[in-house]
């Protein structure tokens, strides 16, 4: 009687102990902290929204990964079903109970998509249907059964970075139509700034999934991460190296759903997490809540509201509250007002725009070129490289609705110096042949921003390059100005390196490079092409002190997020309007070679043997005179004397020398290779006239010249 006894209340035991932790793990969820469930043992972290917003509750599977069931305020006691779905309305749906033990009972197996797809019939078709699955090596987003994006990735993407990052893809939330999807590295410094800047452009209403996939998390900013958490997201701050993740909401509503599996790290040694899976359904807007009803409905408006209805990212252009202006006013146009004066200058230089498949990155430069005095929509024109019928698309309509004319093309090839190369060339014959009576056009890249002077510098120095034949181009951009350095805005350089990034191109040096173009299969970068001797022919080109373009770019065929941040992020760019340039008179080579050595003769020689180019007192504080550092040469090693005096020069916050040349090394001839503060770039003559400036130290030594000044 006692073993019956003993037994029994074993039994009851069990019994109560198997209810309570059914119970504990059903509702476990209402005691862990920041409304997050982490899942025991399976190194996933569940996320439940804020409490004003009970829709969503979380199951988590047998394999560690995520579940999402979401439920009706009206139904707020039983989930729907285990795999993600945010319902719409609850009428003529299964019971809500039966779907959930249905999706439990296909638990083992919720993979395969003929069961999920029976599940999902369901479900009412005013919702829209969405299913992302995020792994290690692929990434899958589906809307109503239509896959808008597929990306795989080999070994190889992964050492060469082709692919991983984050991923961005924004859709209609009336048609579920793809209007955006971008990738970016974000596993490299700075790599999240387009991101930021898509992001915050999409309108209000649509609905974005963000995935990551290799090393997403890797080298992401706090600040874009606290960005990410006031859109919604609560996995985010908590995502590092090797995780995965997924995310789906409303711009400017609520989270759909958001899945996360966490790496693990036995023996410091980093193993990728399991894939995620989200499937949600999203309520349909009514088209017209999407459309800017509010806008005029003349024609150039009902092209643009066409065109918002396709595509994102654009910010402004396609707000329906405050939509900006596309076009300055006509007084505007092909006009550089003066300074202090009344009169103003025409110019009628045209502007080629050098684009590809980045339309984004297009409409910045455009909105600028159009809002600087001097643009004009009818003088400029856009010319791409990239797949006419689909890649292209958005980028001719994007310029249509600037009024500028464009030219799509298919340089052909997998080789990204070769398309380039050839690319160019199709911008030069179409730049001549778009705008026949023009001397001169100016070649811009689409991921250029230029400075309010800029159509009025090239009209004041078009004119040299006319009448210089020992030009070769004039640039708008200087190689070597940095943000720190200060400068001159009014000031201009002869240069024996063609600069490029905004640059001007005579008929006279087109008709006469263009026969000798490399041939379409010969393996050639265009522009150090351009810099060969046989080419160049020792012209030389004008180049500003303080730049007048500004490169934003982070993406590109020879471009890195690291390498924007680090060095054009930290040049110079003049920021004054209509700056009267001085001294053009003095540009030609004879009369540019006496400023020169009057600029030397001029400037305070340091004595090497004196001075510590790391020590504070190195160069005095708010002197206008020129500092001259002399080094020598002699071998190659010597380059390291030359960066180490350029870091800590800089290190002292005068932002670099003004003044480098470091063009060749003439170890042979008594020469002195020299050159001065604000003329660096301009050392031909120098080297091939020893008397320009005498030194007795010097004999038969190589030297290099620095000199700076602080501003």
């Amino acid at each position: 009687m006692k073993k019956v006894w003993a037994t029994a209340t074993v039994a009851v035991a069990f019994f109560y102990f198997v209810i309570l932790t059914l119970l504990l793990y059903k509702y476990s969820h209402l005691f862990m902290p920041d409304d997050i469930t982490k899942l025991a043992g399976s190194k996933a972290h569940a996320y439940d929204p804020k409490d004003d917003d009970p829709h969503v509750s979380l199951a988590a599977t047998e394999n560690g990964g995520l579940w999402y069931m979401t439920r009706r305020e009206e139904d707020a006691q039983d989930p729907v079903i285990a795999t993600g779905v945010g319902v719409g309305d609850a009428e003529e749906r299964p019971s809500t109970r039966d779907a959930l033990e249905e999706g439990r009972r296909r638990g083992a197996d919720a993979s395969d998509e003929e069961e999920l797809d029976e599940v999902f019939g369901k479900l009412a078709p005013q919702d829209i249907r969405i299913e992302v699955t995020v792994g290690k090596w692929s990434l899958l987003i589906t809307a109503d059964g239509r896959k808008v994006v597929r990306e795989t990735m080999a070994l190889s993407d992964v050492r060469h970075m082709r692919k991983g990052g984050l991923y961005l893809t924004v859709l209609h939330q009336a048609t579920a139509d793809l209007m955006h999807s971008s990738r970016h590295r974000t596993f490299e410094v700075s790599g999240e700034d387009d991101l930021w800047r898509v992001l915050l452009g999409v309108q209000p209403g649509r609905i974005v999934i963000l995935a990551a996939m290799h090393e997403g998390f890797m080298q992401v900013s706090e600040d874009f991460l606290d960005f990410l958490r006031t859109c919604g997201s609560l996995a985010a701050k908590d995502m590092t190296m090797g995780d995965r993740w997924a995310w789906i909401w409303t711009k400017g509503g609520r989270t759909w759903a958001e899945g996360a599996v966490f790496s693990t790290h036995p023996d410091n040694f980093v193993k990728q997490a399991g894939p995620v899976r989200l499937q949600v359904q999203v309520p349909r807007s009514s088209r017209p809540e999407s459309e800017c009803e509010t806008w005029p409905r003349e024609r150039e408006w009902h092209a643009r509201r066409e065109f918002c209805q396709r595509y994102e990212g654009y910010g402004d252009l396609c707000s329906c509250e405050r939509p900006r202006l596309l076009t300055p006013q006509p007084s505007h146009y092909n006009k550089v007002a003066e300074e202090e004066e009344e009169e103003e200058e025409e110019v009628d230089i045209p502007t080629v725009v050098v684009a590809s498949q980045r339309p984004l990155c297009l409409d910045r430069c455009l909105r600028r070129l159009t809002s600087v005095s001097g643009g004009h929509p009818r003088l400029t024109l856009v010319v791409a490289d990239g797949d006419p019928d689909e890649g292209l698309r958005e980028v001719r309509e994007l310029v249509s609705l600037y009024g500028m004319k464009f030219i799509g093309h298919d340089a052909g090839g997998n080789n990204v110096t070769l398309r380039i190369t050839r690319h160019y060339k199709k911008v030069m014959e179409s730049a001549f042949s778009a705008f026949p009576k023009a001397r001169e056009v100016i070649i811009l890249e689409e991921d250029l921003y230029v400075a309010s002077d800029f159509y009025r510098f090239f009209a004041q120095t078009a004119p040299l390059l006319e009448g210089d034949h020992t030009l070769y181009c004039i640039s708008a951009w200087n190689d070597l100005g940095q943000a720190g350095a200060g400068g001159d805005p009014a000031l201009v350089m002869r240069s024996e390196t063609m600069a490029g990034l905004g640059w001007l191109l005579s008929r006279r040096i087109y008709e006469e490079i263009i026969p000798k173009w490399p041939a379409y299969e010969k393996f050639t970068d265009w522009d150090m092409w351009m810099r060969l001797p046989a080419q160049q022919r020792g012209r030389e080109c004008l180049v500003p002190e303080v730049s007048r373009t500004f490169h934003y770019g982070t993406t590109g065929a020879h471009l890195t997020a690291y390498f924007q941040s680090t060095y054009y992020a930290n040049t110079s760019f003049n920021t004054r309007s209509a700056v009267r340039l001085r001294d053009l008179h003095r540009l030609g080579p004879e009369t540019y070679d006496a400023l020169l050595q009057e600029l030397l003769e001029g400037g305070k020689h340091l004595n090497g043997s004196d001075v510590n180019p790391c020590s504070s007192d190195f160069l005095p504080r708010n002197s206008t005179t020129h500092h001259i550092l002399w080094i020598k040469m002699n071998e190659m090693v010597d380059d390291y004397t030359v960066l180490g005096v350029l870091s800590s020069v800089q290190a002292r916050g005068f932002g670099g020398p003004d003044a480098l040349q470091s063009a060749g090394w003439r170890k042979s001839s008594p020469c002195v290779l020299a050159c001065q503060h604000h003329h660096h770039h301009h050392c031909h003559h120098l080297v091939m006239d020893s008397h320009l400036l005498l030194i007795p130290q010097l004999t038969n030594k190589t030297h290099l010249l620095f000199t700076f000044t602080y501003h």
